[in-house]
C-alpha cells in the first residue's frame, strides 16, 4: 500500500563509505495467509535485491510484522560499501607459467640415427620424455559465452598467442566461477590453462597432429599397384608384425627413410579473442 525511506551513509577515511537505507511496506493478505505467502507478495523486494540506482547496495535483511487478521508491515533494509576503489574488472590477468612431460614414440636416437636392432629391424616402444610450456591465465569478466568457450577445449591456437605460433597452443583446463563485489555487483571469475607443444619431429602447424608412422600388414606391389598381405622374404608366410611402408604403399626396408604419417585432430581458434590477455 505504501513505503517509506530512512538511511544513514558513514565514511572512516573519505575513500570508502558504508550506506543503509532502510524501506517500510504495508501488505494487505488474507486472514489465512502464512509469513511465507507474505514475504513473497508481489513487488516486495527479496534477499540480495539491488537497491534502484546502484549495484553494491543491495537487501540485507526484512522483517516483518503482523498488525491485524490482514494487515502485514514489512521493513526491508539495504546495505552495503562504496566508494573510491578498485573495481575487480579493473585488474590486470595474472599469469602462471610452468612446464609438463609427455612420453612421446621416437624412432630416432640423438644423432639421427634409426632405432633399431642388431639386425636392422625397428624397435617399437622406444619412447622420449618431451617437455612442454604450460600457461595459466584467471582474469575476471563481467560475463563469459560458454556455448563458445566450450569450442576452445577441443581447439589450438590459429594466431600467434603470447609469442608462440600458430598450432603450438591447447586449452587443456577452463573454469569459471561467479563472485559478487560490492563495486560492481556480480561478476565471473575465468581460469584458463593452455599447453604449448614442443614441435618434435614436425613443424608448429602440426604440434598436436595425431603422428603414427607409416606401416601396416599390407603393401602395394609394384607390378600391378595390387594392396596384399605383406610377406616375410625369408619363409614367404605372412607376416607378424607390421612392415614399414613408403609414401606410395610400397615395403620399405630401410628404417631410416622410415614416414610418420600426420593428422589434424584439434580445430584452429583464434585465441586472442578470448581477452584473457
Amino acid at each position: 500500500m505504501w513505503s517509506r525511506h530512512d538511511g544513514a551513509i558513514s565514511t572512516s577515511d573519505g575513500r570508502k563509505f558504508t550506506v543503509t537505507i532502510k524501506e517500510g511496506y504495508q501488505i494487505v493478505a488474507d486472514a489465512t495467509d502464512t509469513l511465507v505467502e507474505v514475504a513473497n507478495a508481489a513487488s516486495l523486494p527479496v534477499i540480495n535485491s539491488v537497491y534502484s540506482g546502484s549495484v553494491q547496495i543491495r537487501v540485507t535483511n526484512r522483517s516483518f510484522k503482523q498488525v491485524s487478521p490482514i494487515l502485514w508491515s514489512a521493513e526491508i533494509v539495504y546495505s552495503g560499501e562504496g566508494g573510491l576503489t578498485k573495481s575487480p574488472l579493473d585488474e590486470p590477468p595474472t599469469i602462471s607459467w610452468g612446464k609438463t612431460e609427455s612420453d612421446e614414440a621416437v624412432d630416432q636416437d640423438l644423432n639421427g640415427q634409426p632405432i633399431v636392432n642388431v639386425n636392422g629391424e625397428p624397435l617399437d616402444g622406444v619412447t622420449k620424455k618431451i617437455s612442454d610450456m604450460v600457461v595459466t591465465i584467471k582474469r575476471n569478466f563481467q560475463s563469459i559465452n560458454l556455448p563458445a568457450t566450450y569450442q576452445y577445449l577441443h581447439s589450438v591456437n590459429s594466431d600467434t598467442f603470447l609469442g608462440f605460433a600458430p598450432g603450438l597452443g591447447r586449452m587443456t583446463q577452463f573454469s569459471a566461477v561467479e563472485k559478487i563485489a560490492s563495486e560492481v555487483g556480480g561478476y565471473i571469475e575465468v581460469s584458463a590453462t593452455i599447453q604449448f607443444r614442443y614441435p618434435y619431429n614436425t613443424t608448429a602447424a602440426k604440434a598436436w597432429h595425431a603422428r603414427l608412422r607409416n606401416e601396416g600388414f599390407y603393401v602395394k606391389r609394384l607390378q600391378d599397384n595390387k594392396v596384399v598381405r605383406a610377406v616375410d622374404p625369408g619363409n614367404k608366410q605372412p607376416v607378424s608384425k607390421p612392415v614399414l611402408l613408403k609414401a606410395d604403399g610400397t615395403v620399405e626396408l630401410n628404417p631410416a627413410n622410415a614416414i610418420w604419417l600426420e593428422f589434424p585432430i584439434y580445430q584452429p581458434l583464434a585465441y586472442n579473442s578470448l581477452g584473457l590477455v
